[in-house]
């Protein structure tokens, strides 16, 4: 499950504790839940890294999301460990009209591979988005292809169904 974290709450002392505490009062491991930050957690720069590194310890998946969009900085994925990269829809809805939104798509997913990151595209509407990106190497989609959002009991009869037999 993946579990948006603002900049303020992953700036909250002992924010790592807490959050263990939670999960252990909840029974869901935290090799369950991705912790999904965006580039503005690198404000506080030391601090940010510091927060990263105690969640990884402790099981926890970390997501770098909207990549590209805010505060970036390569420097950011040479001196943090994260476990993943989202790009954001901005980029991944240009892939099909504009070249050089398609030549930093694939550059991107060419760094977070050779990085050991796994790459997640946000916003695949079409069919186009999607084959474009599987032809790139992009490791996972999401998107309105897929699915609207959807209320959790929406959610388990989506999930009962192979993906062949999905509207």
């Amino acid at each position: 499950m993946s579990v948006n974290i603002s900049v303020r709450q992953f700036q909250e002392p002992n924010f790592c504790e807490k959050l263990l505490a939670l999960t252990q009062r909840h029974g869901v491991p935290p090799k369950h839940l991705k912790l999904e930050v965006t580039e503005r957690i690198f404000l506080d720069e030391n601090d940010a890294i510091k927060a990263i590194e105690d969640c990884r310890a402790a099981g926890f998946h970390v997501s770098l999301d909207d990549f590209g969009t805010g505060y970036s900085s390569l420097s950011y994925l040479e001196r943090c460990e994260i476990d993943s990269l989202k790009i954001d829809q901005s980029f991944t809805q240009k892939i099909c009209t504009s070249p050089r939104a398609k030549i930093l798509v694939n550059s991107i997913i060419e760094v977070s591979h050779k990085l050991g990151l796994i790459t997640i595209a946000e916003g695949i509407e079409t069919e186009d988005h999607r084959q474009a990106l599987e032809e790139m190497g992009c490791d996972i989609g999401q998107g309105y292809l897929f699915s609207r959002p959807l209320p959790f009991n929406a959610v388990l009869e989506f999930l009962a169904h192979p993906p062949s037999q999905r509207p």
